[in-house]
């Protein structure tokens, strides 16, 4: 079974963990990649702030089974 995760500021994901979603907070670049590089293999949909987008540049592209999105500020 696949799972949803969030990565970004926690106050703003907050609610995404009522809906089921791993909730991954994370600020700095540091924690971002961190948040990223510990994503467990079956999380399918990946939610994240405009902020954690381009701290991760280019990864994304390691896990092309990973569907993204950025979530409006």
């Amino acid at each position: 079974m696949s799972r949803a995760a969030a990565i970004g500021d926690g106050r703003r994901l907050a609610g995404y963990a009522l809906a089921g979603a791993e909730v991954v907070p994370a600020l700095t670049e540091a924690e971002v990649v961190a948040a990223w590089d510990d994503l467990a293999d079956d999380v399918t949909l990946l939610m994240l702030t405009a902020e954690s987008r381009a701290l991760l540049g280019g990864r994304l592209e390691e896990r092309p089974e990973v569907v993204w999105v950025v979530l409006p500020s």
